[in-house]
């Protein structure tokens, strides 16, 4: 609802009032959020100090190079400087008013009149608006840190993959030198005549199916460096850094409530609850407009 009323000092001073809710602690707050989020993004991509750390490594380079992690904070950003329009007042309009009268004796126009019109919304409309924008820009920062957790994840999967096939290759390379020198043994005894035909061809069974064992994890490695490459937007052609060793991975506790703690604790589950107070923002903003 809006009143059209002679600027009064008292009402200017109110309405500034509750239109200065932009400097409201919550919105100085979700100001600083987006600048400490981009920071922290930002020391991720640079990698400084972890050279030790191959996940903190490619988890730097996918912040520095996945669009996705990029877009998601631009619009963060976005929704943070939403705020300040939503409790700005409403543009001033300036007027030109012009009066011409005709009769059986003549005509005409009175002296122009210029005039300068602003309407002032119900005071707890700019703030409930700001409320609202809050809450959204709200939900965009708990979605940037689960698609930042999301990447992690995806990263660390791949890795203790690669880790993985890497340890089963060298295993199986040494067992094939294994069956090598036992086949050049079977080959030396069925001259000899100590071995028979049926333990050469054994042994030749044995080490084309190791062979095959090794050719399919070469294979494997080679798709999850592949999907590696896919995470961090590396090029075909750029060394990745190796992975020799890895952490343990860390176990969850069996404890009920811890679990469900940590998974209601989860950014993207928090964006929910987030969205349904903006929500609620947003409903509160109508009503003060209506």
């Amino acid at each position: 609802m809006k009143r059209r009323l002679r600027p009064g000092i008292g009402w200017l001073v109110l309405v500034a009032c509750s239109a200065s809710a932009c400097a409201s602690a919550p919105e100085r707050a979700t100001r600083e959020g987006v600048q400490s989020l981009a920071r922290e993004i930002e020391t991720t991509a640079a990698g400084e100090g972890r050279e030790d750390d191959v996940l903190e490594r490619y988890v730097a380079m996918a912040a520095a190079r996945s669009p996705e992690v990029r877009a998601a904070l631009e619009r963060y950003r976005a929704a943070v400087h939403r705020i300040a329009p939503s409790r700005r007042l409403p543009d001033p309009m300036l007027e030109l008013g012009l009066y011409v009268w005709n009769s059986d004796e003549g005509g005409a126009v009175t002296p122009a009149k210029l005039g300068l019109r602003q309407e002032f919304p119900w005071p707890t409309g700019p703030r409930a608006e700001a409320e609202a924008a809050i809450a959204e820009a709200m939900v965009q920062r708990r979605l940037v840190e689960a698609l930042l957790l999301d990447v992690r994840a995806q990263i660390a999967e791949e890795l203790y993959r690669l880790w993985l096939l890497e340890r089963l290759r060298a295993i199986q390379a040494e067992q094939l030198e294994v069956l090598r020198g036992l086949s050049e043994s079977t080959l030396g005894g069925l001259a000899a005549g100590t071995a028979t035909l049926a333990d050469r061809q054994q042994v030749e069974l044995a080490l084309a199916r190791l062979e095959d064992t090794v050719a399919g994890l070469e294979v494997r490695a080679q798709m999850a460096e592949a999907r590696l490459r896919a995470l961090v937007s590396a090029a075909p052609d750029e060394a990745l850094p190796r992975v020799s060793s890895l952490p343990s991975p860390a176990l969850p506790g069996e404890d009920e409530e811890a679990l469900r703690a940590a998974a209601k604790a989860h950014p993207y589950l928090a964006s929910f609850e987030a969205g349904a107070e903006a929500a609620d923002r947003a409903a509160k903003s109508r009503r003060a407009a209506r």
